[in-house]
């Protein structure tokens, strides 16, 4: 699990915690990871790149959270991720519009969001800024 700075890998018998502040997971901190965790060398470029990849997609998308759970190993000693999430930040979703078809929103989530809108809209009409006939959510509202 990459969690801001901290690097957490789950297994049966033990946990290994690693701090590797903040930004860019370099090459030389991700073999070293693989190699605390024992993995095999057809493994440790398989891991290197997936856990640089976990990290750049924290950052670019300024993640709180990204993880995968679990990562398993093939007979190859390739990796396959069969689970994964990312959580963002409330705050910064705006600048990543791209996501939100991955948000998971309640029935009352979504009615306040589509209120937030009619309300919008009826206020730059109000201002002069939107013509009636552009207000498409308050359109829905009186089936025009």
């Amino acid at each position: 699990r990459f969690c801001g700075a901290v690097f957490e890998i789950e297994s049966v018998k033990n946990q290994v915690i690693r701090e590797i502040g903040l930004g860019d997971v370099s090459k030389k901190v991700a073999e070293e990871v693989a190699k605390e965790i024992g993995l095999d060398e057809n493994s440790v470029t398989h891991f290197v790149d997936i856990l640089q990849k976990l990290s750049k997609l924290t950052i670019e998308k300024e993640a709180e959270l990204t993880e995968i759970n679990p990562l398993v190993i093939l007979k190859d000693g390739s990796m396959m991720a069969l689970d994964g999430k990312i959580m963002t930040d409330d705050n910064s979703n705006f600048r990543h519009k791209e996501l939100t078809k991955y948000q998971e929103k309640t029935e009352l989530e979504k009615k306040r969001y589509e209120g937030a809108l009619r309300r919008r809209q009826l206020s730059q009409i109000l201002g002069g800024k939107m013509k009636p006939g552009d207000a498409t959510e308050l359109k829905k509202l009186f089936d025009v």
